[in-house]
């Protein structure tokens, strides 16, 4: 009788337990986040409520040369900050969804709201329409926690400057990420640069003609929210690397005030919640004071309108002019006080030397011999690229260094010494910091070794700190150098990598260097 007990209760149980294996596998090859379960998803109103706290986090993904490469510390520090959201940019590759899968996966795991913001399209309104449809196939079982954002600055990311053109593209893409994200947050903006007096005018039922298949449009979809960009007035905020004083504006409150207003009414017409996507002012280009002066107040306006805030921002590289953070001295509390309220504890270990994987070829790299030193395809290191060095002869030597490039973007047409007039500068040292370099290396025989030496940027000859050299083993190995600097702070920095041996090849990948603080 037992015997018999036992085989009907395996007969019922066996079903759920083949249907649940079903499940899962099923659930791997759309992509879905598998750890959902351990994460209770946001309702949409709880989304719309935490992008309203939100930062832009500009690192790259693939090869942009200027910006970092993107790691989980920058979410980290996004989140000690007293953060609610973020906003990253894909660009313009997009043919594969999932290499920006990690950083939605880290955002949500800190229970962070994250934007995926399309950056641009050059190819026409059939390419755009397929990518998006690709993006919301993989992502379409993802928390509610991710956000579409679809489509950034419309006149710069895709080069449209025809308002109906644009407005053409949104109602052909909206159907095509509703049939797979029904209840999912999109933000959209205006034509041009998404500036307020735009997106009032076009997002509107006149221009957002677009049906789904249950016959509701943009009026109806409760999970339709506005992106506006907001730089005003344009010579303060962008003063091409000039000093500028507010005075200099007798009306910049008002140039404020009256564009928000747009969007306030705009709100309340289409019963639709707004955030203001891009803020800010580039700040080694205005007395310090006076950049928070200006923050304060326009931040101030965005809440009495309850105007969504996600600044721009916190990372793109440490000489980057908009940002606000540095992998090095953290967030500028002043302006921490102003957007969370929220005192941020030292920065996590981040890297904020630029193509550290060589994915941009020898960009923003400097190498002693172009016909000894480049970039290979076949490394067997880290990607897809690694530097090949070649050690041709006895005791030979190579080198390769990383420090500020003072090119004129985004001040362009300034002169190339507006960063370091700015004192914005790339790689610092920081008293009472440990700093630990790490690399990728193999060479094809005994006897190479590599170096790493810290020195004053832009052949002023000051050398800080060499390190002990480190021999390179055949196979693939990563490599660990610290370093504790306890000296006075260097605000401009050259890191160095030597090369050196007789008759070998070295290939190198992966460089990064990081710091934690001590004190």
């Amino acid at each position: 009788m037992n015997k018999l007990l036992l085989t009907l209760v395996l007969l019922l149980l066996l079903p759920g337990l083949y249907s649940s294996k079903l499940i899962l596998k099923n659930s791997f090859a759309c992509k879905s986040y598998h750890t959902a379960s351990e994460k209770e998803s946001m309702t949409p109103k709880m989304v719309i409520e935490h992008l309203k706290n939100g930062i832009n986090t500009d690192f790259t993904f693939t090869d942009f040369p200027d910006k970092v490469l993107y790691e989980p510390g920058y979410f980290d520090a996004v989140k000690s900050a007293g953060f609610e959201s973020v906003r990253i940019f894909a660009g313009y590759k997009t043919d594969d969804p999932g290499i920006y899968e990690q950083a939605i996966k880290d955002a949500i795991e800190r229970d962070l709201v994250i934007v995926f913001l399309y950056f641009g399209n050059e190819e026409g309104k059939v390419s755009f329409m397929k990518a998006w449809e690709a993006i919301a196939e993989y992502y379409k079982d993802y928390p509610d926690n991710l956000v579409f954002e679809i489509l950034n600055e419309p006149a710069f990311g895709s080069g449209l400057k025809d308002k109906d053109v644009v407005m053409e593209w949104y109602n052909s893409v909206i159907p095509v990420i509703r049939r797979t994200n029904p209840k999912r947050v999109l933000l959209i903006g205006g034509p041009m640069w998404n500036e307020p007096q735009w997106g009032s005018m076009y997002l509107t039922p006149e221009h957002l003609t677009y049906k789904l298949d249950d016959g509701t449009g943009f009026l109806e979809d409760k999970n339709i929210v506005g992106a506006f960009h907001h730089y005003v007035p344009t010579r303060l905020t962008m003063p091409q690397g000039k000093y500028v004083k507010l005075s200099d504006f007798p009306q910049w409150k008002t140039e404020i005030t009256s564009r928000l207003d747009l969007i306030d009414d705009w709100g309340k017409k289409y019963k639709k919640p707004a955030i203001m996507t891009e803020w800010g002012e580039q700040t080694p280009t205005i007395d310090h004071s006076e950049l928070i002066e200006y923050t304060r107040f326009f931040f101030e306006e965005l809440k009495k309108r309850d105007i969504g805030s996600i600044y721009y921002t916190a990372q793109f590289s440490n000489k980057w002019v908009w940002s606000i953070f540095d992998s090095e001295w953290g967030w500028d509390q002043d302006m921490l006080d102003i957007l969370t309220g929220v005192k941020a504890p030292a920065p996590p270990p981040t890297n904020p030397l630029l193509n550290p994987e060589f994915n941009s070829f020898e960009n923003r790299w400097t190498v002693s011999d172009t016909s000894r030193v480049f970039i290979v395809k076949d490394g067997g290191l880290s990607g897809n690229n690694a530097l090949r060095v070649s050690l041709a002869g006895d005791s030979a030597k190579a080198f390769i260094y990383q420090e500020t490039d003072f090119n004129p973007y985004p001040f362009n047409p300034a002169p190339k010494t507006t960063f370091k007039v700015h004192n914005k500068f790339n790689l610092h040292l920081r008293k009472g910091n440990t700093y630990k370099l790490t690399f990728l290396a193999r060479a094809e025989k005994p006897g190479a070794v590599i170096k790493a030496r810290f020195e004053q940027a832009h052949g002023e000859g000051v050398k800080y700190w060499t390190s002990d050299p480190v021999v390179v083993e055949t196979g693939i190995k990563e490599y660990v150098i610290e370093y504790n600097h306890n000296s006075d702070n260097v605000n401009d920095l050259r890191l160095t990598i030597l090369f050196e041996g007789s008759n070998n090849t070295v290939y190198f990948d992966r460089v990064a260097l990081r710091s934690t603080r001590n004190y």
